[in-house]
């Protein structure tokens, strides 16, 4: 992924969107500490992103697609 924190961003805004919108639609979320740690670290938890993945889909009435937040690699050892 080219940038977990550029997603994030671009969904939940902020740690405070990814609480109220796990919150929300699941009825349970990490601490606000936790979630500032995502954003921090440019980095989510596996275990998370299948639900920020859900709620997104129940946020939006679809699957959200992926592609834009993928990079093609630079060296392809079959180029």
């Amino acid at each position: 992924m080219r940038s977990p924190f550029l997603f994030l961003q671009e969904h939940f805004n902020d740690a405070d969107g990814v609480v109220n919108l796990l919150n929300k639609h699941l009825g349970r979320a990490p601490n606000r500490k936790t979630a500032i740690r995502w954003f921090e670290r440019n980095s989510i938890p596996g275990d998370w992103f299948s639900d920020l993945m859900w709620v997104l889909e129940l946020e939006y009435g679809a699957p959200i697609s992926l592609r834009e937040h993928y990079t093609e690699p630079e060296n392809d050892i079959f180029d």
